[in-house]
């Protein structure tokens, strides 16, 4: 398990078994994990209940997308980043340049900002906005993780989208009933991935997307 207790070491060797992360992006995780736990007694960041095992429900969960962005790809963005899940856990493995937070609490977005401060990459952009009304820009793949129904973020994505665009969205028991939601109002190419930090998660990524007439 992934619990506190694990020693540094032991806790690299862990998520290694699951995902190929460097000494540096791992140093960095462990800062930021110190960061979201010091930032979670003042404001709401991850549920109180999931602190215990915060290397499986939040950091190995968020770091699995690393191994699904497609090659070549310039910039991700995250949608209703919070607490930096997935988009600042991506930012700090070595999977894209730029990634592009996107959170409208001005409290989460200012945690955001700080930790982009305190990434050695540089590769940081925090937007303090609404998805809905950010100015539009091309983007390869969008990210979210526990924020809106799939028809949703779906419909959200529709302006930033281009030809080879992935979403990878992060669900849980009920994807078959949003997946099929979805499909009513758009055509779209999609896959479920199984999640390796929970039997009931799942990934689905989706491309190729066109509204319904």
């Amino acid at each position: 398990m992934s619990s506190p207790s694990l020693k540094t070491q032991d806790r690299f060797e862990w998520l290694n078994a699951h995902v190929n992360v460097s000494r540096e992006t791992f140093e960095m995780l462990e800062k930021y994990v110190e960061q979201l736990i010091r930032w979670n007694q003042k404001i709401n960041l991850i549920g109180p209940s999931t602190v215990d095992d915060i290397w499986n429900r939040h950091i190995l969960d968020s770091l699995q997308l690393a191994k699904l962005i497609p090659a070549g790809a310039k910039n991700i963005c995250d949608f209703g980043s919070g607490g930096g899940l997935p988009g600042l856990v991506l930012a700090f493995s070595e999977c894209a340049p730029i990634v592009h937070l996107v959170e409208s609490d001005i409290r989460k977005s200012v945690f955001l900002k700080e930790m982009a401060a305190f990434s050695t990459k540089k590769n940081i952009v925090v937007h303090s906005q609404r998805i809905e009304k950010m100015e539009s820009f091309s983007c390869d793949v969008i990210t979210a993780r526990a924020l809106a129904p799939l028809e949703k973020l779906v419909l959200w994505s529709v302006p930033f989208l281009h030809e080879q665009t992935e979403c990878l969205f992060m669900k849980g028991q009920t994807v078959n009933a949003e997946i099929a939601s979805c499909l009513q109002h758009f055509a779209m190419e999609y896959e479920k991935i199984s999640s390796l930090s929970s039997a009931k998660g799942w990934i689905v990524r989706i491309k190729h997307v066109s509204m319904k007439k």
